[in-house]
Formats: C-alpha cells, structure tokens, sequence
C-alpha cells in the first residue's frame, strides 16, 4: 500500500488595517489561542503564534488536505 508524506511549514505575517487600531497586551493570550483553535480545525497544526501590537506571525504547518 502506497502512502504519501509531507510536510509543509507555512510562515503567515499580518498587519492590523490601521495603525490607530492595535492589538492590545491584555488580548493578545485569547487573540492566539482562538487562531490556534481556527488552524486546527482545517486539519493543520499551529507551531508558533506570536505578534507585537501591530501585526501577528503564524508558523504553522499545513495539512495535506488543503
């Protein structure tokens, strides 16, 4: 039986549309974690979610089904 193995590392950077509206320090824990949640459920796996207040890194690694 033949199978097939990958893995794709994905780095995604984002940037708040305006600078006068920023992440805040007390937001940024459940912020994360809800992106976490929303990688998971597309069959991938977070490794790192981190940002400063205006923009948000995402390493993650994707899942061969997408």
């Amino acid at each position: 039986m033949s199978q097939s193995l990958s893995k794709l590392y994905v780095h995604i950077i984002f940037h708040v549309k305006r600078n006068s509206c920023l992440i805040r320090q007390e937001d940024k824990k459940a912020l994360f974690a809800y992106m976490g949640a929303i990688i998971k459920d597309n069959e991938s796996m977070p490794v790192l979610i981190n940002g400063v207040a205006d923009h948000v890194h995402i390493l993650c690694i994707m899942s061969k089904n997408i």
